[in-house]
């Protein structure tokens, strides 16, 4: 059954598939990292509630966007307010 073309070509789209799924959970993770990171500095530490509602984005550009915006930002609820 291994040998099966079929079969092989099962394995490897499911294998392509959880590279795709791999490389955006990724992404999503370290857009999550570096708008936490940028945020360090102003608007200083996010409160649980910032932590929460940056945990429950599963957009990357939307996080990628909101990294832009830290810097201008003077706290974590302003840039929550901002709409994105």
């Amino acid at each position: 059954m291994k040998e099966s073309s079929t079969y092989q070509m099962i394995l490897q789209e499911g294998m392509a598939e959880g590279r795709s799924q791999g490389l955006s959970q990724g992404r999503l993770e370290e857009a999550r990292k570096m708008l936490l990171l940028a945020g360090e500095g102003k608007p200083g530490k996010p409160s649980i509630s910032a932590t929460k509602a940056i945990a429950a984005i599963r957009s990357p550009t939307r996080l990628e966007s909101l990294v832009r915006d830290i810097f201008a930002a003077n706290s974590w609820d302003e840039l929550r307010g901002k709409g994105h």
